[in-house]
């Protein structure tokens, strides 16, 4: 089951030690988000392999954004002719 409430965060390293924050952070798995992506590209892709309207609906706009927030360099053209096995083996440019 995805986590439906999943945001992508940036985060910075702070050198100082005894600051108030801390974080765990836990990464997924390359296989872990290779099908997290397929599940993306299904919520955002119609059965014609066409972009879905993002502003009309809810879980495209939502697989929309978050594919973006890991790919900001990617355009929409680069996304949608891609495919996720595509993406992830291209890494975050």
């Amino acid at each position: 089951m995805r986590a439906c409430t999943a945001v992508v965060t940036e985060i910075s390293y702070n050198t100082e030690t005894d600051g108030p924050y801390r974080a765990k952070i836990e990464f997924i798995s390359e296989a872990d988000w290779l099908k997290e992506l397929k599940a993306l590209y299904q919520d955002l892709m119609d059965e014609y392999g066409e972009m879905k309207n993002v502003s009309r609906d809810q879980d495209a706009s939502v697989a929309w954004a978050k594919i973006k927030a890991i790919y900001p360099r990617k355009t929409k053209e680069n996304i949608v002719n891609s495919t996720p096995e595509q993406l992830v083996r291209d890494g975050l440019v």
